[in-house]
């Protein structure tokens, strides 16, 4: 009876060392990639759900002298926009007066700015925003380069005024 115990133990044993060997994952080397230098931290939101947003990339505009984000892609219409960081701020926020949103060429006529002072001049539309006032896109459900160029008083507030623009 003991060596029949002993015996059935061995083959336990060997079962769960085979088990155990079997089991041993091999080390991989995991490569970190680290995401293009043109990407920020900007999105184009549509949903208070933050997958729903869009992540704007980064340019220089010689054009405006200054940094541009952009995303290409299509809107549904009458989808409401914000413009978010990741955190989940919004801009242009609104303090105080002399905030708000330019939309230019076709961009004019593809958003909708509601509960703002609107002034239009040519191609472009001033829209002085208040905090009831929302940003909806009117235009069709095609891709298009949406451009966003954001301008502050101060070097460190860059949420007081945002000029967008688009693009085929």
């Amino acid at each position: 009876m003991v060596s029949a115990f002993i015996i059935f133990h061995f083959f336990i044993n060997v079962i769960l060392l085979e088990k155990g060997e079997n089991m041993k994952q091999k080390k991989e080397k995991i490569e970190i990639i680290s995401e293009p230098a043109d990407i920020t931290d900007i999105y184009f939101s549509t949903s208070k759900r933050f997958y729903k947003s869009r992540r704007l990339r980064i340019r220089y505009s010689n054009i405006y002298n200054c940094n541009e984000y952009y995303w290409h892609g299509m809107l549904r219409k009458n989808a409401q926009l914000c413009i978010k960081r990741k955190d989940g701020t919004t801009f242009p926020k609104f303090f105080n007066y002399g905030y708000g949103i330019t939309l230019e060429g076709f961009a004019k006529d593809m958003f909708k700015v509601e509960n703002a002072k609107t002034i239009v001049d040519n191609d472009r539309s001033y829209n002085y925003i208040n905090d009831q006032t929302t940003l909806i896109y009117v235009g069709k459900a095609k891709k298009y380069t949406f451009c966003i160029r954001v301008y502050g008083e101060e070097q460190n507030s860059n949420d007081r005024w945002v000029v967008i623009s688009i693009g085929e």
